[in-house]
C-alpha cells in the first residue's frame, strides 16, 4: 500500500548503518535546514556588513520563499544543476556578499578562488550529506538539511570545516538564546506520528491520514521563522543518528539499478563517477515527458521527487525526476524498481 518513495516511515536506530563517519568538531543543530541558514547568515552579520546574499537559481523554491521573508538584499545567480562540474559566475559577487552554493545531488567539490578578498561562501549539501563535497569541503561554512537523508522527523545542521580559514567564530551565545522551541517541536512529534503511522499503514485511508498528518507539520514549518534551540531529546536523537554511513547502501543500490536499467530515449540517467548521488536521478529534455514518467512511476506506487518545481531552466536537459535508494530498500526492491522504469515508454502512454 505504501509504495516506494516520499518521506521516511519510522526506523529505529538498530536498523539504520552500523558505521559512522567522526563528527565534525564544530556543528550546530537546528530544526530544518532553513534555520541553519538563518542562523549563520546572522552569525555572519555579527562580525561584518553583508551587501548581497546570493542564491542559486536553481534552489529549492519553499526555502527562497521562507528566505525572502527573513532577508531582503537576496539576489540570484544562474548555474547549472546538471553540470558534473557547475562553473560558478564569481565575477558576479564583492567581497562584502555571502554566495550560497548548493551542492546538486550530493556530486560536487567546490573550489573558492584563491584569492586575498573574496565573498564568504556557505555550501548547502542537504542533497550530499556525508559526501565527498561535505567532508572535504572548503567553504567558510556549511549546511544541511539532514531528514533528507537520515530517517528522522525533523533536523538540520551548521558547521565549519575543518579547511574554513575564518576568523568567524560558528557559535554566538546569544543567538541560541531562544528556548522557546514550542512551535517546532510540535512540528517534529506532528511528522514522527506520520512516520508511525505510515510504518504501520494497512488501507488507503490510513495513507491519506499520514500523509495529512505530515503537511500538518510543514506547515508549521513554512510559518515559524525564529531560530530556537532544539528539544533535549530532538538534539538528542540526531547526535545518535545523524553521523552514520548512510551513502553506502545507496551506493550498492545505484549499482544495482544500473545493471538492471535497460538504455532508453526519452531520459538519461545522471551519474559520475567516484560519487554516490542522492539518489537514482533522471532526466528530461522536456516537462511534458518528464510528468508522463512521473504519472507512470506514481500509477505503479513509485513516487519520485521533483527537485525542483518551479525553476526554469534554458537548458538541453531542464528537468529531473529523484527515485529514492536509501536505507529502506533491498536489492529485491531494485529489481522492481528497475521493472516499472523499464516498463514505461511514452508512445504508449494512456
Amino acid at each position: 500500500m505504501i509504495g516506494y518513495g516520499s518521506f521516511f516511515h519510522e526506523i529505529g536506530l538498530k536498523d539504520t548503518p552500523k558505521q559512522t563517519i567522526v563528527p565534525f568538531k564544530d556543528h550546530l543543530f537546528f530544526y530544518a535546514g532553513r534555520y541553519a541558514i538563518k542562523y549563520i547568515l546572522e552569525c555572519i552579520k555579527k562580525h561584518q556588513n553583508i551587501a548581497t546574499i546570493w542564491l542559486p537559481e536553481y534552489y529549492c523554491p519553499y526555502v527562497k520563499d521562507w528566505m525572502h521573508k527573513n532577508f531582503t538584499q537576496i539576489k540570484y545567480y544562474p548555474v547549472d544543476p546538471f553540470a558534473h562540474e557547475p562553473q560558478i559566475p564569481w565575477s558576479y559577487f564583492l567581497p562584502t556578499d555571502v554566495v550560497l552554493l548548493n551542492n546538486y545531488w550530493g556530486l560536487h567539490q567546490f573550489n573558492p578562488p584563491m584569492v586575498k578578498e573574496r565573498p564568504l561562501i556557505v555550501e548547502d549539501h542537504s542533497h550530499g550529506w556525508l559526501s565527498a563535497g561535505a567532508l572535504n569541503s572548503k567553504a567558510d561554512f556549511c549546511v544541511a538539511s539532514l531528514r533528507k537523508t537520515v530517517p528522522l522527523p525533523l533536523g538540520g545542521i551548521v558547521w565549519k570545516p575543518n579547511n574554513s580559514r575564518l576568523q568567524i567564530p560558528l557559535k554566538e551565545p546569544d543567538l541560541l538564546e531562544d528556548h522557546d522551541f514550542t512551535d517546532l517541536a510540535l512540528a517534529w512529534d506532528t511528522m514522527a506520528k506520520a512516520m508511525h503511522s505510515k510504518a504501520t499503514c494497512r488501507t488507503e485511508q490510513d495513507k491519506q491520514n499520514y500523509l495529512q498528518t505530515y503537511a500538518q507539520g510543514e506547515a508549521i514549518l513554512k510559518q515559524t521563522m525564529r531560530v530556537t534551540t532544539m528539544a533535549p531529546e530532538h538534539q538528542k536523537a540526531l547526535e545518535l543518528f545523524v553521523f552514520k554511513d548512510y551513502n553506502k547502501v545507496k551506493k550498492d543500490n545505484l549499482n544495482k539499478l544500473y545493471s538492471l536499467l535497460r538504455p532508453s530515449i526519452h531520459f538519461k540517467i545522471l551519474a559520475k563517477p567516484e560519487t554516490t548521488p542522492f539518489g537514482l536521478i533522471l532526466l528530461f529534455k522536456d516537462r511534458k515527458t518528464m510528468l508522463l514518467c512521473k504519472d507512470h512511476l506514481i500509477k505503479n506506487k513509485l513516487f519520485p521527487a521533483e527537485l525542483w518545481p518551479d525553476n526554469l531552466l534554458n537548458l538541453p536537459y531542464n528537468c529531473m525526476l529523484n527515485i529514492h535508494v536509501d536505507l529502506r530498500y533491498t536489492p529485491v526492491d531494485m529489481q522492481r524498481m528497475a521493472n516499472i522504469i523499464n516498463q514505461w515508454n511514452p508512445d504508449n502512454h494512456v
